[in-house]
């Protein structure tokens, strides 16, 4: 095909990023004898929950879930307690996980309801897997009901909620 050029480029520094994100592991704060989740395996979980939850969701959203814990390759991770404790510490990581994204390339087109799919499904999955591991850890309790509290807090209203509130019913979790 002399004279075509391939359409697509790849960008190796957005590929090699994105792909090393997935080995970061999660929850770096808090003791556990246990397995350790990565970010791979925590945006992967995202995802299908977004999928399952939702299943009209665009490719936009699912691609959004994949590549959203990108920027803790770069930034590291600050936990979402120190967040909750801190808004202008939040504050400031959004920008800057915003600013490496953008750096990256990977700027994802959401609508308001997709943004919070995506951050109820975040939540969700953070929920879920400290649930499955706070027998013995008051720290993981901590984080799970500090998640659910923000989810029913921030999302209860939402019709997009419904699908959410059936998943912590059937594990016993609802407010």
């Amino acid at each position: 095909m002399a004279g075509r050029r391939c359409k697509t480029t790849t960008n190796i520094k957005t590929l090699m990023t994105a792909w090393d994100a997935q080995f970061l592991l999660r929850y770096h704060t808090v003791p556990m004898q246990a397995e350790r989740q990565t970010v791979g395996a925590h945006s992967y979980a995202v995802s299908i929950l977004i999928d399952q939850l939702w299943p009209d969701s665009s490719k936009q959203l699912i691609m959004a879930a994949l590549y959203h814990d990108v920027p803790e390759i770069v930034l590291g991770d600050i936990p979402a307690t120190a967040k909750w404790a801190f808004p202008e510490v939040m504050q400031a990581f959004e920008r800057a996980e915003k600013k490496v994204m953008d750096d990256l390339g990977l700027n994802f087109m959401l609508s308001p309801d997709e943004k919070n799919r995506l951050k109820m499904a975040d939540m969700l999955e953070l929920v879920l897997y400290s649930h499955r591991h706070s027998e013995g850890s008051e720290q993981m309790k901590t984080v799970m009901h500090t998640g659910i509290n923000y989810l029913y807090k921030k999302f209860s209203d939402l019709p997009d909620f419904a699908p959410v509130n059936k998943v912590l019913i059937h594990h016993n979790l609802s407010v």
